[in-house]
């Protein structure tokens, strides 16, 4: 990956139309005087020679053509690099530092200081006294790029509190806003960056809670809050990708309230297959589709491919909860002799689709381009299918691809393994090592049965550090986005996973949002499943301890 590497499909930019956009000129001449580069403020990376301008500017482009698709809080007109490292250098830093992850080697020791500088500044917004919009911006880009993100997110939400964003957004069940506010709040640019970052901050802290099995904190949005918003003057059509987010995401949530009908049913029989037919996620994807063919996206472009693969995974997610919920909460207490036809075929067809979205990341350039600037979340998604699929496949009666299973293992954690990814690939690479023994022992003439033979396996709990420091493990490289690919399991990165990853610190103590499970939120704790330990809770990722910034001038971080 080079910065001169260019994305497969020019049609998957996110580009704002400002053609389409009006405002008044008094308030379009205030929002420029208000934006204006200057003189940065403050010291950064690049004034202090720690990476050259012209090289943080190619960074700073990469991000916006690449990155800004998935959380676009930017507007590439106004959010220049200049603008944005003189009104921040928080958030500058934060842009930089998940370019150089995506542009550059583990090992570069200018992306390693860049994170580093970057996990000093979120350090220091603990016990900032005041806070601005693109201070929240930051923190939800650093919490949605780490792997261990959950307090990170609630920090971010406590800021975004302080800054009454999610005030802005009306949830369902309280009373409809008067008609007479919505000019208002969708009138001038600075309410409407505003409420992009609220909305961005509610689909993160939603994505983070689903992915550590906690329940998220803010209610569903209102569904005709967010048509005013996309009906907005100043509406553009990156605004689309952020709404079509949160209506997933809120689907998504609906888990709970289909585990209810099971709950008052006499009878199972007919009402599994009945709430998957009428589960929305079909009608929410047709017309997204639809929405973005008609602003010109291609079939293949990202925006097209990104709400397909997340119409198969909230599938599978309410799928998997349904499966939990008929087995009590344990999908391996399902004995394959005694599985009804309903269940059996609830098990098929999920087992069936993520097989299919294992398959789609693995053929799909477009979107293996775009997942190495993704979100730590879209990589938690492949690594939660593969677990998904691989305890159906014990389960289901008569299963016999393991061969095309632990084919689309491999090529997955090839993937991930060549992005920032490594521990999702690790948690992979585990699973084809099962699938790989089950393969064995049902060709072998002594075998008793696939479920017997995995039940008794123990995932190897190879962490990438201790890979490293192994001298016997072998060193192997995948040349992916090249077309090269190896059936190789064993693979190993270039340094310790732990090199990016928050340092300790004895702020534990500190009080943020705690919610319980969620339902079939034990489908998800990869950690668990699979030997490695689930980090999600330790409060490791604000680098300093209170005494180094409890007198801290809290304006650099701005």
């Amino acid at each position: 990956m080079t910065s001169n590497s260019l994305p497969p499909s020019p049609a998957s930019l996110s580009i704002e139309d400002h053609s389409t956009i009006s405002a008044s000129p008094n308030a379009t001449k205030l929002y420029g005087q208000l934006l204006q580069p200057t003189q940065p403020k403050y010291d950064d990376i690049v004034s202090r020679g720690i990476l050259k301008e012209s090289e943080g500017r190619k960074l700073f482009q990469l991000y916006m053509a690449n990155a800004n698709v998935f959380l676009p809080f930017f507007d590439s007109t106004v959010d220049t690099f200049d603008a944005l490292r003189h009104r921040s250098t928080f958030c500058f830093t934060v842009v930089l530092a998940i370019a150089l992850r995506a542009d550059r080697p583990r090992t570069d020791p200018v992306s390693k200081k860049c994170f580093e500088e970057a996990q000093s500044l979120a350090a220091r917004s603990l016990f900032a006294i005041s806070t601005q919009l693109e201070t929240v911006q930051g923190m939800i880009l650093l919490s949605a790029h780490a792997e261990r993100n959950w307090f990170a997110i609630s920090h971010a939400y406590q800021m975004g509190k302080a800054l009454q964003l999610p005030e802005l957004l009306p949830r369902e069940g309280e009373a409809e806003d008067s008609q007479e506010l919505r000019p208002k709040l969708f009138g001038d640019r600075r309410s409407i960056r505003r409420i992009r970052t609220a909305l961005i901050l509610h689909q993160v802290e939603h994505e983070v809670a689903g992915g550590t099995a906690r329940q998220s904190i803010g209610n569903a949005v209102k569904s005709s809050f967010l048509e005013s918003f996309l009906g907005g003057a100043l509406s553009c059509t990156r605004d689309m990708r952020i709404v079509a987010n949160i209506e997933v995401v809120q689907l998504r949530d609906m888990t709970g309230r289909l585990l209810k009908e099971l709950e008052v049913r006499d009878s199972l029989d007919g009402t599994v297959s009945n709430i998957v037919s009428h589960f929305e996620i079909n009608t929410w994807f047709n017309r997204w589709d639809s929405v973005f063919q008609d602003q010109d996206y291609g079939v293949s472009s990202f925006q097209r491919s990104s709400i397909r693969l997340q119409r198969d995974y909230a599938f599978i997610i309410i799928c998997s909860a349904l499966i939990s919920k008929l087995s009590e909460g344990n999908a391996e207490k399902i004995h394959p002799g005694s599985v009804t036809d309903e269940v059996k075929d609830l098990i098929e067809v999920t087992l069936m689709r993520s097989i299919k979205i294992l398959g789609f990341i693995t053929d799909d350039n477009d979107y293996k381009w775009y997942l190495q600037w993704a979100p730590t979340y879209s990589a938690l998604f492949p690594a939660f299918t593969a677990a998904l699929a691989f305890r159906l496949a014990k389960i289901l009666p008569g299963f016999l691809d393991w061969e095309k299973l632990l084919s689309s293992f491999v090529s997955v954690a090839d993937i991930l393994g060549e992005y920032p990814y490594q521990t999702y690939s690790t948690i992979i690479l585990n699973l084809a090592r099962l699938t790989a023994s089950c393969m064995k022992t049902a060709t072998s003439p002594t075998s008793t049965s696939v479920a017997q033979v995995v039940d008794n396996s123990q995932p190897q709990n190879t962490t990438w550090s201790e890979a490293a420091g192994d001298e016997h493990t072998q060193t192997e490289r995948h040349a992916i986005m090249g077309g090269e690919s190896s059936s190789g399991l064993n693979t190993q990165c270039d340094v310790p996973a732990d090199d990016f990853v928050w340092p300790s610190g004895p702020i534990s103590q500190c009080d943020f949002p705690e919610g319980s499970a969620a339902a079939g939120g034990d489908q998800l704790d990869m950690y668990a499943s699979f030997g490695i330990p689930d980090n999600s809770f330790d409060f490791s990722l604000f680098a300093a301890s209170v005494q180094d910034y409890m007198d801290v001038d809290d304006s650099i971080i701005r």
